[in-house]
């Protein structure tokens, strides 16, 4: 695969000699985002999104696309229509041969520019490191 850029009008394809169950795909790396939504509120300078849609090759196959990484351009928060990765599970049984499938990318202008939203498991994390640094701090104040 190798889409660059803004394509919102291109195909991607994927082909595929071993058996594949699941598939990351780190949108970031290339300075992209994954733009998923259309007709509702979208990051500034965001046009409208599409979803993975499957055009060929999927027929024989569940595959169960999930996002996730949400991503705000600098200086604007996040709105849920960007993410950084994009995850494809093959359900019913693992994928070998070539599929082609519709997904748009926005390209970022400033390499960089992506600010990357905590998923609330690494924010819980850093929380609790926090907590155990300060109890540690406490601890050693008292004695």
């Amino acid at each position: 695969m190798s889409p660059a850029g803004d394509t919102f009008d291109a195909t991607w394809s994927l082909a595929s000699t071993a058996s594949i169950t699941s598939l990351v795909i780190d949108a970031g790396a290339g300075d992209a985002v994954f733009d998923v939504l259309s007709g509702i509120a979208s990051t500034a300078g965001s046009a409208n999104g599409r979803p993975f849609t499957v055009l060929l090759g999927g027929d024989l196959y569940d595959i169960v696309a999930t996002y996730s990484g949400p991503v705000g351009l600098t200086g604007f928060p996040p709105v849920g229509d960007l993410y950084r990765f994009l995850r494809l599970d093959f359900t019913n049984q693992a994928f070998a041969g070539a599929l082609t499938f519709g997904q748009d990318t926005d390209g970022i202008n400033t390499p960089g520019d992506i600010t990357q939203v905590p998923e609330p498991a690494t924010a819980l994390l850093l929380g609790i490191g926090l907590v155990g640094a300060g109890l540690r701090r406490f601890r050693r104040a008292r004695v």
